[in-house]
């Protein structure tokens, strides 16, 4: 709650300048900078590759 709005986690506000110096001190929030991005999936052609299997360097032990 900011200011007696209700607030969520990661939510982008305006507020004024003396509650957002407070929040910035406190460490309750972070500058805004830039315009908020909108995620979209990657196409097909632009999915990453599944990272290679790595390939076991331990070898068994001979047991006698």
């Amino acid at each position: 709650m900011i200011s007696g709005e209700p607030a969520m986690a990661g939510s982008i506000l305006e507020v004024s300048d003396e509650n957002a110096r407070i929040l910035l001190g406190l460490g309750k929030a972070v500058e805004f900078k830039g315009e908020a991005a909108v995620k979209e999936e990657p196409s097909e052609e632009e999915a990453p590759s599944a990272p290679p299997k790595k390939t076991t360097t331990r070898k068994r032990t001979k047991e006698s």
